[in-house]
């Protein structure tokens, strides 16, 4: 999983002239890992025809109280 913290934000307008500056939102992304491609070490990252891609991500949040 890479986790992106909006580090490079630079102030860019969004949506509604929403300003997003650094560190205001996070992102969990599930994917291969980097450069798996060029790296037998790693589980492959290419699927084919008899291979179809095919992956779940689920997320749980809780809180206390």
């Amino acid at each position: 999983m890479q986790f992106y913290a909006g580090y490079f934000l630079d102030g860019s307008h969004g949506r509604g002239a929403r300003k997003f500056e650094s560190f205001e939102g996070f992102c969990m992304e599930t994917q291969y890992f980097p450069d798996s491609p060029n790296k037998p070490q790693f589980p492959s990252a290419i699927s084919a025809p008899d291979k179809p891609f095919n992956h779940t991500t689920v997320f749980k949040f809780s809180t206390e109280q």
